[in-house]
């Protein structure tokens, strides 16, 4: 349990900037695994037989270990990131309460024990035979301060706990070999597609869900949003305040029409342009406390994956007519 003064004097933006690290961490893992991949089946091209199945399993168990690892360290980064700006927020608060006390002429002692100051004994004595009244008044208000202060820092003592808890589990559950799906909101639907809706059309529409699942921890742990509504009524898949506006697309660029492409650029740009307001509501609250009715600013930026072909340079000019990045999920600029 952290004390009043560990409290008053931590840096929780360091708590920040490990969820970052870890962030970077599986960003750099996954580029590995796509370069591994490629590697793979540069290598497996014309072989057949046992040798090359053998290959391929054992290839499999290596992309599965690097994945399940990235994964953690994606989980990981979002709730170091996420504690570290409540613990920053916990922290503001127990400065606040503490300096309000002192504006009083209370003091703090670094124990966080609040006592009447100087000032309030001068107002006693000056009371004449009321004096110990006074006092007592200060006094009872000390202790009420005390209490308050006492309060505060136990509440920032189970967040700690908390993010402390999960970081455990996480680490636990790697150490084990525990494999658990990246995307599970997605899974939990994939099995019960509407009646009457064509198969391919169900799995088209899950392969983006899941796409969308898999990139949210990457922007949480960078103190971003998901699932962003806007006052307009759209939904911004990701949003990092003051630096990145972000709509995804699972496909590959070279794969489909110019005019598919230029759709794409120009949803972002009409949709989810900088400027738009951020709706007041829990979605978005309960994700960036106090975000609703502020404005998006940022880079606007297209995220697709990894793209087997060259991106045709018409696309990539379109967008930056625009000022519209077209990025990978590898952190990479399509140029």
């Amino acid at each position: 349990m952290p004390t009043f003064m560990q409290l008053w004097m931590s840096n929780p933006s360091a708590f920040g900037q490990a969820g970052q690290a870890l962030g970077t961490t599986a960003t750099r893992l996954d580029a590995a695994s796509a370069e591994f991949t490629r590697a793979v089946k540069s290598a497996e091209e014309g072989w057949q037989g046992a040798a090359k199945d053998a290959q391929s399993a054992a290839a499999g168990r290596v992309n599965a270990a690097l994945d399940q690892v990235s994964h953690a360290a994606v989980r990981g980064g979002a709730v170091t990131t996420s504690g570290g700006i409540q613990l920053a927020q916990a922290v503001m608060q127990l400065r606040t309460f503490c300096q309000n006390a002192t504006s009083l002429g209370f003091l703090v002692l670094p124990a966080g024990v609040v006592i009447p100051g100087p000032t309030h004994y001068s107002q006693a004595a000056a009371a004449g035979p009321g004096a110990p009244a006074v006092l007592q008044m200060y006094q009872t208000l000390a202790q009420a301060q005390t209490q308050g202060i006492n309060a505060l820092v136990m509440e920032a003592t189970a967040l700690d706990n908390a993010k402390a808890a999960e970081l455990r589990g996480l680490s636990a559950q790697l150490q084990s070999g525990q494999a658990t799906s990246r995307t599970p909101r997605t899974d939990a639907l994939r099995a019960n597609p509407p009646e009457g809706m064509e198969g391919w059309l169900w799995e088209r529409l899950q392969r983006g869900r899941a796409f969308d699942e898999l990139r949210e921890p990457y922007y949480t742990a960078r103190g971003g949003a998901n699932q962003v509504e806007l006052g307009n009524g759209y939904v911004l898949d990701a949003y990092v305040p003051d630096r990145e506006i972000v709509s995804r697309k699972d496909t590959q660029l070279a794969e489909v029409s110019l005019d598919t492409a230029r759709e794409y650029i120009r949803e972002l740009e009409r949709k989810y342009r900088p400027g738009s307001e951020i709706a007041d509501l829990p979605r978005n609250t309960d994700q960036l406390p106090g975000i609703g009715g502020h404005r998006l600013r940022g880079r606007m930026y297209l995220e697709v994956p990894p793209q087997t072909r060259p991106v045709p340079r018409e696309i990539i000019q379109y967008a930056a007519e625009r000022k519209i990045a077209i990025r990978d999920t590898l952190g990479n600029i399509l140029m």
